[in-house]
């Protein structure tokens, strides 16, 4: 009984995480072999009024533009220049400078928008939370998920092996090699 419902849950474990592990094998494609990839960004260039606000502060700017004027992503400068501030805001796949003018009360937009393997490119290293932009908490949400999916499906996978008495020395043996090959390349991940 025990055996039947941890193959069932084994199974389920690992369809739940393959489509996650589908993405980020894509997106350590797209890093390791950029040139493969012939994405082309769009660029669009907007000139916005702002409107009044607090001229001493470049995240309440970044705020109105997000409410406003469609700006999605997270904040992740804000430099002050003589005329206003210089902005950028951030988000898998796509990035927007803001040029700012308190004189003016305007600000300029230039967003790039890259094509779907930039965005997986983009979404493999969102870690962590507390994050503006809350997309980039949701999917760190499913990464702790996935993560902890596939270490249960690791010990399910295990617990299955070990009932198959005529497996074990095989079993043993490949389990040794992963191990070995997933610890070489942690060091040499670390020494690079």
């Amino acid at each position: 009984m025990v055996y039947r419902w941890l193959r069932n849950v084994h199974l389920l474990l690992g369809l739940f995480a393959l489509p996650f592990l589908l993405m980020y094998g894509a997106s350590a494609v797209r890093l390791a072999h950029g040139s493969w990839f012939s994405e082309k960004a769009k660029h669009i260039e907007r000139d916005v009024e702002v409107g009044d606000f607090d001229a001493n502060s470049g995240r309440l700017l970044a705020r109105v533009l997000m409410e406003q004027h469609g700006l999605r992503g997270e904040l992740r400068s804000v430099v002050p220049t003589d005329a206003g501030f210089q902005l950028e805001i951030e988000r898998p796949g796509n990035s927007s400078q803001v040029e700012y003018s308190r004189y003016t009360g305007r600000a300029k937009i230039r967003s790039s928008a890259f094509g779907f393997m930039t965005m997986l490119a983009g979404i493999h290293f969102i870690a962590g939370f507390g994050h503006n932009y809350q997309i980039n908490n949701i999917w760190a949400v499913f990464v702790v998920i996935v993560s902890i999916a596939l270490i249960l499906q690791g010990l399910t996978g295990i617990y299955l092996w070990f009932h198959f008495h005529k497996e074990r020395r095989i079993g043993a043996i490949l389990l040794g090699i992963n191990l070995l090959y997933s610890f070489g390349l942690i060091v040499l991940i670390r020494l690079a």
